[in-house]
């Protein structure tokens, strides 16, 4: 998930542009974690409800559905990328541990709408929303529509990162307004234009890794698919990150990617590829973010 960074001019109403919510989820790591240092993502390691993984049926499982042969991994992936680059919507879910200070909180994420184009440089992509929901309840939505971001957070969110002064919850369940330009890398990473960009293309995954790509066949959900094995560049003996991507050669999706370590790990599902809605209409009655009101919630 590699985000687009804001140039030094922007970086006093970066932090401004989304008061406390902008440092909850700010963080230090990055996307791939401890496996992956060559990635620029804000966000720290995903950690996930369920450390199962997709079973590895035989092909005696079900009778008349052989287990196919296992494809060329590194092919499969340049084919899955390619495919990727030229859908136009998707819905992504997951989990993801963001920043209380020097802790994780563990957050559940669900991001829809347009990818946009995934292989251009342009920072707008189309119109997409995006949830984030706590342990106890609280929830961060953001919309990207236009030429704006739209954040709307409530009280639980705000308790459960620590931010629980008046300053703050005053702007709690209440709509409001930044410019995407102005708008924190980690907000802005939350699409999924910038989600697929920052797993897939650029450092995030190296010709290293593609060139070393392993493939086996599996069971997911009960089709057969490709799981990838993907190997660290600081330890060729260990998995950096495994993706399940479909059989289908007119339709190589990609479907899932898990990475990082047990107890804590990244994981994401992908669905609804050219199908997912992305005619979002902007919040109502939402109100623009100025320095005064950020000085205040900060």
């Amino acid at each position: 998930m590699h985000l687009t960074s804001v140039r030094r001019g922007r970086r006093r109403a970066t932090a401004l542009a989304a008061g406390a919510v902008a440092v909850s989820l700010s963080a230090c790591g990055t996307f791939g974690g401890e496996e992956s240092e060559s990635s620029t993502s804000t966000y720290e390691p995903v950690e996930t409800t369920s450390t199962s993984e997709p079973s590895t049926s035989s092909s005696s499982t079900t009778e008349g559905d052989p287990q196919p042969d296992p494809p060329d991994g590194t092919a499969l992936l340049n084919q899955s990328k390619q495919h990727m680059s030229v859908m136009s919507t998707v819905t992504i879910d997951g989990t993801l541990s963001i920043a209380k200070g020097n802790d994780r909180v563990p957050a559940k994420l669900h991001s829809e709408g347009s990818t946009g184009n995934i292989t251009s440089q342009e920072s707008h992509a189309g119109a997409s929303r995006t949830s984030l929901t706590l342990q106890n309840g609280g929830t961060l939505e953001v919309h990207a529509q236009g030429w704006y971001h739209y954040l709307r957070a409530n009280e639980k969110w705000f308790e459960g990162l620590g931010r629980e002064d008046r300053q703050v919850s005053e702007y709690a369940g209440r709509w409001l307004k930044v410019k995407r330009d102005e708008s924190p890398d980690a907000i802005d990473g939350l699409r999924p234009n910038t989600l697929i960009k920052g797993t897939f293309f650029g450092e995030s995954l190296t010709p290293f890794q593609a060139e070393r790509a392993s493939s086996s066949t599996v069971r997911l959900d009960g089709e057969w698919v490709a799981r990838l094995d993907l190997q660290s560049e600081e330890d060729n003996q260990q998995t950096a990150r495994t993706m399940w991507v479909s059989l289908d050669p007119e339709a190589p999706n990609m479907l899932r990617l898990t990475y990082g370590k047990s107890p804590t790990r990244t994981t994401f599902t992908f669905s609804g590829w050219n199908e997912t809605d992305d005619q979002f209409t902007e919040p109502k009655r939402a109100k623009t973010l100025t320095d005064r009101m950020l000085k205040s919630i900060l």
